[in-house]
């Protein structure tokens, strides 16, 4: 909480939010703040990922995502398959998505590398390494 303190609680989140994925590329040593069940503005399904960055004051947010804008059979089921791959590599091993969203907890402390890697697209990746 006091990383938390530091960046000036729930009131300079909100203002540093649009900050939080301008990072640039490379390799970051990590610490999993918060991973919390919610919802996107599009009322898609999803966890919340906040990453500490050790030796930063700053956080980095991952998204994953369960359901798709389109509600594409195919579409939702590609999101959901990545979400439970990257929760997977996190060390969260489940049958159903409840049992996943009532682990979430079990996250928080969780140290690893943050691999942060922009596609052609534009849109900036978020890998998992050295699970702690």
């Amino acid at each position: 909480a006091s990383l938390f303190n530091e960046i000036g609680g729930n009131e300079k989140l909100e203002e540093n939010a649009s900050g939080f994925d301008e990072f640039e590329d490379g390799e970051y040593e990590a610490e999993i703040i918060s991973a919390e069940w919610t919802k996107s503005k599009a009322d898609i399904p999803m966890v919340k990922i906040e990453f500490g960055i050790a030796g930063k004051n700053v956080h980095i947010l991952d998204y994953l995502m369960f359901g798709h804008k389109e509600n594409d059979r195919q579409k939702v089921s590609q999101a959901v398959s990545r979400s439970v791959t990257k929760l997977r590599e996190l060390g969260l091993e489940r049958e159903t998505i409840t049992d996943y969203v009532q682990q979430l907890d079990k996250l928080e402390g969780t140290r690893l590398t943050l691999v942060l890697e922009t596609s052609k697209s534009g849109f900036q990746n978020k890998h998992y390494e050295n699970v702690q």
